[in-house]
């Protein structure tokens, strides 16, 4: 019996450390294939004498490409290893993308305080103002194209293909890995950060991955995080005619609007959920002790049955003993 707990005990540890390093190599598989792509769409282009520039003017092209690939590829993944969770509470479709477009402002609105923040430490740091000034060009390659491929690889697939692979596969891995309810949202949080690459892009994109994987938590629901992370990224990828310096401070001053009502989102949901969790807990309750009585009920019928056939058992036994007595008793008198 104790090898047997033991053994289970070292499968589930062995599982659990599968899911925790499974993130890592599912963002190395990542790259290779994004770079096997490349080499391949490279290739198609030498053959068919096809010139564009795919790391200048067509760079979003390109992104936009290999994010809508890589989608299909993690979203398969994800629905083949991962089968679906059932949702912390249920909310109507129009109020989730309401609550994501909040969201997505409200996410919008920290990052733009952490900048700001950024802006005036960088006056006080060379490295840092290095930092910033290398940030503030590091889309201009994907904005120097037509605005179609632009509007692809920053608003619609690129959050696609991160939301998959962060709040769908790498969020579930942590989770599978760990019952501690913020292990996965506190690390899928991080390694979204840091997966950017750059310090000060990192840490408002590790806050947005904790928010966002908070609200896949509550509601299970990719299209939710996924129009979150787009309303977040659309500011500052207007369209040519929309990209005018008022449009750009309404949208600015709307996700500093937005904090607050965010985290009143986020505490409805927190709230929400508890309850939903208790009335559960309660139902589960009341089942488990309904079967308990049930189980007792057939028992009970199972005894009264058994003591029925025994007493009918012993009936005829009885009368059997009866009619040897009389036949004796008969016998005596006659002698």
């Amino acid at each position: 019996m104790e090898t047997n707990s033991f053994e289970k005990k070292k499968g589930l540890n062995v599982r659990a450390m599968f899911f925790l390093f499974l993130p890592l190599l599912i963002l190395f598989l990542y790259d290779r294939i994004g770079d096997i792509l490349i080499n391949l769409l490279n290739l198609f282009l030498n053959i068919t004498h096809i010139e564009i520039d795919l790391w200048g003017t067509y760079s979003a092209f390109l992104d936009a490409f290999l994010a809508t690939v890589l989608s299909i590829l993690c979203y398969i993944f994800y629905r083949k290893v991962f089968p679906k969770k059932k949702a912390e509470l249920s909310i109507p479709i129009w109020q989730g993308i309401l609550f994501a477009i909040v969201i997505g402002l409200g996410v919008g609105g920290l990052s733009g305080i952490w900048l700001s923040i950024v802006d005036f430490l960088a006056s006080h740091s060379s490295s840092l103002g290095n930092q910033l000034e290398s940030f503030s060009g590091m889309y201009d390659d994907l904005e120097s194209g037509p605005y179609i491929w632009t509007f692809l690889a920053i608003v619609a697939i690129g959050p696609l293909v991160e939301e998959i692979l962060f709040r769908g596969i790498i969020f579930r891995s942590f989770e599978e890995a760990s019952d501690v309810p913020w292990f996965a949202l506190l690390f899928s949080g991080l390694m979204f950060g840091i997966w950017h690459g750059s310090f000060i892009q990192g840490v408002y994109t590790a806050m947005m991955g904790i928010i966002l994987g908070y609200f896949m938590k509550k509601c299970r629901s990719l299209l939710f995080v996924v129009l979150a992370h787009a309303v977040n990224n659309i500011g500052g990828t207007f369209p040519p005619a929309l990209d005018t310096d008022f449009n750009n401070i309404l949208y600015s001053n709307l996700t500093y609007i937005c904090i607050i009502p965010m985290f009143c989102i986020l505490f409805y949901l927190h709230r929400k959920g508890k309850k939903e969790a208790e009335k559960l807990a309660v139902e589960s309750k009341i089942t488990e002790d309904t079967e308990k009585l049930k189980i007792a009920s057939i028992k009970t019928e199972d005894t009264e049955k058994l003591a029925i056939a025994s007493i009918k058992t012993e009936d005829p036994k009885k009368l059997a003993t009866e009619d040897e007595s009389v036949k004796d008793t008969t016998s005596s008198r006659t002698e």
